[in-house]
Parts: C-alpha cells; sequence; structure tokens
C-alpha cells in the first residue's frame, strides 16, 4: 500500500523513467526528453542534469526549455509527474547523458534519477577531400551514417552529378556502431569524373518523414 506516510513508503511506490522519441538528432533541431515520475511523496520535484554536472540545468528559453506537469492518480495517493527537457539547436555540443532526478520532500527517501543518452545524427564520407586521379584507375568511396535503434530503417545512395541513382558496384555493411556504403569505381573514364553525393536517409515507424543528410566529393 501506498501512502505519503514517512512509514509506509516502499520503493515499489516511485518510478522515474526516461526517454527520448530520438535518441540521436539532426544538428539544428530541437532534442526533447521526457520525464515520467510517480510518487506518492507529498511534493516531488523535477531536476535535469547533463553528463556528469552536478549542477542542474536551467530554462533559459535559449539552450533549454524546461517544462513539468502533475497529474493525480484516481487512488489520491500516488501523483505523476511528466517533465520535458527541450535541448534547443542541438549541436556537437549537447551530445551527453541526460538525467532527470525526482527530488523528494520527505528526509528518509533518497532522490531517484534514470538517463537517457543523446547523441548526433552523422554522416563519415571518406575520403573527405577533393581527388584527382589518371584514367584507368580504380577508386572507392565510403559513406557511414551511426546507427539508431530508434530509427527503424536507414538508407545511403549514391548519385553522379545529380543524375540518377548508381546501382552497380555499390556494397553495404552493417557493424554494432555503424551502417557503410561504398561505391567502387575501376577502369575509370572521363566520364567518371564529377560531384559524386552520398544520400542518407533515417526513417521512423510512425511514418514521419525521413532524417537526410548529405556528402559531397569531387572527383576529376
Amino acid at each position: 500500500v501506498c501512502s505519503s506516510s514517512t512509514n509506509n513508503f516502499p520503493a515499489s511506490c516511485r518510478q522515474v523513467t526516461v526517454s527520448a522519441p530520438k535518441s540521436s538528432i539532426k544538428a539544428g533541431d530541437t532534442a526533447v526528453v521526457s520525464c515520467t515520475v510517480k510518487t506518492n511523496d507529498p511534493e516531488t520535484g523535477i531536476q535535469w542534469f547533463k553528463g556528469d554536472s552536478t549542477t542542474p540545468l536551467v530554462d533559459d528559453d535559449i539552450a533549454y526549455s524546461i517544462s513539468t506537469t502533475q497529474v493525480t492518480a484516481l487512488d489520491g495517493k500516488t501523483k505523476q509527474y511528466a517533465a520535458a527537457l527541450n535541448i534547443l539547436n542541438f549541436d556537437s555540443a549537447d551530445v551527453a547523458s541526460y538525467f532527470c532526478r525526482a527530488v523528494y520532500t520527505d528526509p528518509i527517501l533518497d532522490d531517484d534519477s534514470a538517463e537517457q543518452r543523446l547523441a548526433i545524427l552523422g554522416l563519415i564520407l571518406t575520403p573527405s577531400t577533393s581527388q584527382i586521379l589518371a584514367v584507368g584507375d580504380s577508386f572507392q568511396l565510403a559513406c557511414a551514417m551511426n546507427l539508431d535503434e530508434t530509427y527503424v530503417t536507414r538508407r545511403i545512395s549514391w548519385k553522379l552529378n545529380e543524375g540518377s541513382e548508381i546501382s552497380s558496384g555499390v556494397t553495404t555493411q552493417t557493424t554494432n556502431t555503424a551502417f557503410t556504403s561504398t561505391l567502387s569505381l575501376s577502369d575509370l573514364t572521363p566520364t567518371d569524373a564529377g560531384t559524386y553525393t552520398c544520400t542518407a536517409a533515417y526513417s521512423l515507424s510512425d511514418g514521419s518523414e525521413p532524417v537526410v543528410l548529405t556528402g559531397t566529393i569531387d572527383v576529376s
């Protein structure tokens, strides 16, 4: 039985969960991390932390926007708090673990917390600089996108000079951290010169528009 009494406050009455609809975010987007706290503590505060910092994040509408709502359960004892941390204009400096901490007023209780790690969607094109090759040479271009389990499908395509998609000479490989597409070019001719574009698309199961990243390299 859950009650607000300090003599009857089992751990099973308290629950902190944290999640993000996308654990990898495109640069410049707003990353949303949600936190749900179920407790029978009379008044519970919610704080957000980044990485190893012991200083709570502050709602300044510049870097972060924070909101908290309270819902009382039907039994009249257990309260549910829903908090959201909005990380504005997400970039590489925001890649970290974010902690939601429930701060209880009852002095005998230890604070509960949960975490969610966020990364930035990335695309790495190898080589990264323009290449000058000779007729008859062989060459490889590799395009890698980082993996994220929240995205159900991933696809990489290649084009030359924004023409039709290149289908021959393309192989793919998946590791624990990346999905890589390699374009192999052999016996080069002058018609192989130009700007190669790698397009990586991440899709979610909810049917929303995919996140698309592109990279280009000039070959002459």
